[in-house]
C-alpha cells in the first residue's frame, strides 16, 4: 500500500535532476565569452559547449566627402562547437568617446553582414569596436579602432559666382539680395565635423585688397602674400550647412571696372582646411 508514495518520490527526484542539468548546460558556454544574461524563455538557441571568438577590430574606410558616411568592416567572429546554430546571430558596432574608458553608443548593427555605415562624429574623432552576439546570452567585443576626420569642408559660392561678369551696380544689388546687408560675398559650407572658422582674401585689378570695409593698396598688411581676413560664419547647424560671409558694403566694393579674385578658407574642428577661389568681373 506504500507503493504510490515510492513512485512519487522517484518522479520528484528525476525532475530535480533534469532541472539541475538544464541550469548547468547554460553555464558551459562561458569558457571564453562574457555572459550578459541567460537565454530568454523559449529561446531556440541551444548551446551546450563551445567558444565564441573575438571579431576582428573594425577597419574604418576613408571618408568619401566632407559630409559622407563612414564605412566600417571587420572579420567574422569564429564559433567552435556550441550545438545547433553555431554562428554569431548578429554584430553591433559601438562608437566610443575615448581610446580607453569613455561612453559608447550603437553606431550600426547587422545580422550576418561584416560591413555597415554610420554618420561621422561632429567632434572629428572617434573610436569603434565590434560586438559579436549569439542569441541574447553571449557577447565578445573587439579591440578599438581610432578614426580621425581628414576631409576638409566643402563650399559653394552664392554671390558672386565663378566667371560672373556684370555691371557693378547690378552685381552689388545681386549680392545685397542674396547675402543681406553688410556683406560683399557669401556662400555655404558643409562638413561632418563642426565648422570653426571662415576667412577670405578678396583682390581686384591693380593689386588692391579688400580689408572688410575698403580697398587698400599693395603696401597694406591685408595685401601681404598669403594673408586671409576674418569672415563670418553662422554655425547654427554646424554638422550640415553653415553660411559664410565676407563683410563690407557691396556698393563700395563693386563700383569700378575691375577683375576680382575671391578665395575662401574654411577650417573644421579636426583642423582640416579647404581653400577655394573664384574669379568674376564688374563692368561699367
Amino acid at each position: 500500500m506504500r507503493r504510490p508514495a515510492l513512485v512519487a518520490g522517484v518522479v520528484t527526484g528525476v525532475v530535480t535532476l533534469v532541472l539541475s542539468l538544464v541550469g548547468a548546460a547554460w553555464a558551459v558556454f562561458t569558457d571564453t565569452a562574457s555572459v550578459v544574461a541567460g537565454p530568454a524563455t523559449g529561446s531556440t538557441t541551444a548551446f551546450t559547449s563551445g567558444s565564441l571568438g573575438v571579431p576582428g577590430t573594425p577597419v574604418v574606410a576613408s571618408q568619401p566627402s566632407a559630409t559622407g558616411p563612414l564605412a566600417l568592416s571587420w572579420t567574422a567572429a569564429s564559433v567552435t562547437g556550441g550545438g545547433t546554430g553555431a554562428t554569431p546571430s548578429g554584430y553591433e558596432v559601438l562608437r566610443w568617446s575615448a581610446a580607453t574608458g569613455g561612453t559608447s553608443t550603437i553606431a550600426c548593427t547587422t545580422t550576418t553582414a561584416l560591413t555597415c555605415s554610420t554618420t561621422a562624429p561632429t567632434s572629428g574623432a572617434a573610436w569603434f569596436t565590434v560586438r559579436a552576439r549569439i542569441g541574447g546570452a553571449w557577447v565578445r567585443e573587439s579591440g578599438r579602432a581610432a578614426w580621425t576626420d581628414t576631409v576638409g569642408p566643402s563650399t559653394t559660392f552664392t554671390q558672386p559666382t565663378n566667371g560672373l561678369s556684370l555691371l557693378a551696380g547690378a552685381l552689388a544689388a545681386n549680392v545685397a539680395t542674396a547675402c543681406g546687408a553688410g556683406a560683399v560675398a557669401c556662400g555655404t559650407a558643409s562638413d561632418s565635423s563642426t565648422l570653426v572658422s571662415a576667412q577670405y582674401r578678396l583682390t581686384r585689378t591693380g593689386g588692391q585688397c579688400w580689408n572688410g570695409s575698403a580697398w587698400v593698396g599693395s603696401g597694406n598688411a591685408a595685401c601681404a602674400t598669403g594673408v586671409y581676413q576674418a569672415g563670418t560664419l553662422q554655425t547654427s547647424t554646424p554638422t550640415t550647412t553653415s553660411v559664410w560671409r565676407v563683410p563690407g558694403t557691396a556698393t563700395t566694393a563693386y563700383s569700378i571696372l575691375a577683375s576680382h579674385t575671391l578665395a575662401v578658407r574654411l577650417t573644421d574642428a579636426a583642423g582640416n582646411r579647404t581653400d577655394t577661389s573664384i574669379t568674376f568681373s564688374t563692368l561699367l
